[in-house]
């Protein structure tokens, strides 16, 4: 059962917005209220928290801002759920056992042992959905009943059932068709295995190895070494000797001659002409010296005395300049006015003061020089002037004693100074130089001198050769020996590898059959298991037969259970709910609806109403009872006459001993144990029962 139920939503259509905390008790339970207040939306709420976004009566995004929460009991366990349209949340006994939409809408049905098209059929009836059983076709409505006891999963199975069977028998038909026994093959009349042949191969391979190492070495002939020749007849040491002597003459003759290479030849030059030279190098050096300082100190163009007289014309000029300033201050100082005694009319200056200050300083400046004109020479001219005197007098002596004797122009010379000195130790060394020239002459070599370097070579390449020949002699000598002995070996080795060729074609032979036996016995083996596999699917069909079969039992005897149990039923409320007046309903096998042997279909609105409530409620008796024993119905009592309406308000106030909880959304005053009131109460009179 329910326990209790909160929820807040807002309609952004409407701007409305329902918010309820609702708490729910055993037996029946009334939900009144004005139209539009949020009867239905209870038990909305109820459907949505059991089963999702998917028991909604508009999409989700009509419902703005949705939150609910259920509490509920099943088989003895507590349940709570929590949603929003976006979140989802299920405890069990106070432990979370589910969290996220998906888990909880999983969760929920494996607790009920139902889903929400089970629940809508059996455990609820809305006032526009209430006929909607009765008035479908006797398919439809077989399909719609089938879908929700579960028949209908029955029937897919046996069909499903029987298609496996259907593929399972053809597979094993298209195996059997083409599984074939292979032929064994024939074992060969002189067969050894060949792990037997390989290991003698193995024998012999390693002697015709040996065998054809032996080949490859004396198929490598070797010729007898040639002694070589003594190109000049004579030994290294012989050769050497005449070398150091040709080599001792060449050393001194390059001693020699470096020695008169340092020596220059000066002939045609005396020593006066090297020291004329050598005195034109000097005063060449004084010019470029005294051209430097020329460079460097610059002649004054005034003296000291033409300086100084310069300086004492610009003293006069600024005096003269000064004075008149002063009389222009005194002129603007004699323009401020007078003074006037009213006693005496003696007349003075207003500056007076001042203008006595001036005449005082025109009175000095009177007794000096006053000059008007300025002095062609300007002040920083004259500077420039005291400057270049003062380096002078600076420099003056250096210029007296050095330079100003030095000549205006470079003399030329005929040697550089190195070169006279080169030559100047020529001259010196003439008589060395004649004693070397001769001594170097005595020791040219002859226009036909051996070349003993070359001949030396030759010589000691001689000698390793001969070395390397008597080696040769001894190797030549030790392979000639060698050869007759591995020439016995190897007529050894040919008689050992007599029948080598027949044990090949044997071991290829038993090879052949091996491999020939080994694809057969693999053969051999798909062929059996594919025989065990064909045995397999047949005896698989035939068991998918017998499920299909059972299938159709289980469907037959849920059917035969299933339509008495919902005539007793039915035909039990609608006799309560009509006061006798309708005493039966009848359901055949292909659902077609009988109400007392009239068709549902042709009685009245409220003869409709009866005989669907009587039928939905009869499912629900049969189907959920024992799990979820509830009953919701929305206005069920709408189309209903007030004597009906109570009769059908007293079925289900009987109902409490077969139905657990029982809720009614109705504008009318059934008399219920309880009273769920949303709304405003004011134009509600519940059986002088007072609005829960």
């Amino acid at each position: 059962m329910i326990k209790a139920l909160n929820y807040s939503v807002t309609f952004p259509s409407t701007g409305r917005t329902f918010d309820e905390a609702v708490l729910f008790q055993g037996g029946f339970g009334a939900i009144v209220g004005p139209n539009e207040s949020g009867k239905s939306m209870i038990l909305e709420m109820v459907r949505f928290c059991l089963f999702g976004s998917a028991a909604l009566r508009g999409t989700a995004e009509d419902y703005k801002n949705l939150k609910a929460s259920l509490e509920f009991r099943v088989r003895g366990n507590d349940y709570v759920v929590d949603r929003t349209g976006t979140k989802a949340q299920l405890k069990e006994n106070g432990e979370v056992v589910a969290v996220g939409i998906t888990p909880v809408n999983t969760k929920i049905p494996q607790i009920l042992g139902f889903g929400l098209t089970v629940f809508d059929m059996a455990c609820v009836a809305n006032q526009d959905e209430l006929l909607a059983l009765g008035a479908m076709k006797p398919t439809e409505r077989r399909r719609a009943v089938d879908s929700v006891i579960g028949v209908s999963i029955l029937d897919d199975l046996s069909k499903s059932a029987g298609a496996e069977a259907l593929a399972l028998k053809r597979a094993a038909d298209d195996l059997s068709s083409t599984n074939r026994l292979p032929d064994e093959p024939v074992l060969p009349a002189d067969y050894r295995e060949s792990s037997d042949l390989e290991e003698e191969k193995r024998g012999k391979d390693e002697i015709r190895s040996q065998a054809d190492q032996l080949r490859g070495w004396l198929a490598i002939e070797k010729k007898a070494p040639v002694k070589p020749t003594n190109p000049h007849g004579l030994g290294s040491a012989v050769v050497q000797g005449f070398l150091d002597e040709q080599n001792q003459r060449k050393i001194q003759r390059q001693v020699l001659e470096a020695e008169l290479a340092r020596i220059p030849a000066a002939s045609g030059i005396t020593m006066d002409e090297l020291a004329a030279d050598r005195e034109a190098h000097k005063l060449a050096q004084a010019h470029r010296a005294r051209r430097q300082f020329t460079t460097l100190n610059k002649f004054p163009d005034l003296n000291q005395e033409q300086i100084s007289s310069i300086r004492l014309l610009w003293e006069a000029h600024k005096n003269w300049l000064k004075a008149q300033h002063l009389e222009k201050q005194k002129t603007d100082l004699l323009s401020k006015g007078e003074h006037t005694c009213p006693s005496c009319s003696h007349h003075w200056p207003v500056a007076g003061d001042a203008i006595n200050s001036l005449l005082d300083d025109l009175s000095q400046l009177s007794e000096l020089l006053l000059i008007e004109e300025k002095p062609a020479t300007s002040e920083t001219e004259l500077d420039r002037h005291q400057r270049e005197l003062d380096h002078w007098l600076k420099v003056k002596e250096e210029w007296e004693t050095v330079h100003s004797k030095a000549p205006e122009t470079a003399p030329t010379a005929r040697w550089t100074l190195e070169e006279i000195s080169t030559l100047e130790h020529g001259l010196q060394l003439q008589d060395r130089r004649a004693e070397l020239i001769a001594e170097i002459e005595k020791l040219k070599p002859a226009d036909k001198e051996p070349d003993y370097a070359k001949m030396l070579r030759e010589a000691q390449q001689y000698e390793a050769q001969l070395a390397v020949w008597a080696d040769q002699v001894d190797e030549f000598e030790a392979w000639q020996k060698e050869r007759s002995q591995k020439l016995v070996q190897l007529a050894m080795l040919e008689v050992d590898l007599q029948g080598y060729q027949e044990l090949v074609q044997a071991l290829d032979r038993a090879r052949a059959y091996e491999q020939a036996y080994a694809i057969w016995f693999r053969q051999f083996q798909i062929y059996q298991d594919t025989i065990y596999k064909i045995d397999g699917y047949r005896m698989e069909a035939d068991d998918w037969n017998k499920v299909k079969e059972a299938l159709s039992l289980l469907r037959s005897k849920i059917k035969q259970y299933l339509v008495p149990s919902l005539n007793k039923v039915a035909s039990s409320l609608i006799s309560h709910m009509t006061g006798g007046e309708r005493q039966a309903i009848s359901v055949d096998e292909d659902f077609n609806i009988l109400v007392d042997g009239q068709a549902i279909d042709t009685l009245s609105g409220s003869g409709k109403a009866v005989a669907n409530l009587s039928l939905r409620i009869g499912l629900g008796q049969v189907l959920t009872n024992n799990v979820f024993s509830l009953f919701m119905g929305d206005e069920i009592d709408a189309s209903m006459d007030k004597n009906r309406s109570e009769k059908t308000s007293g079925v289900l106030h009987t109902l409490k001993s077969r139905i657990s909880q029982l809720l009614l959304v109705s504008h009318k005053s059934p008399a219920a144990d309880y009273f769920i009131a949303v709304g405003d109460q004011s134009d509600y009179q519940l059986n002088n029962v007072s609005p829960d």
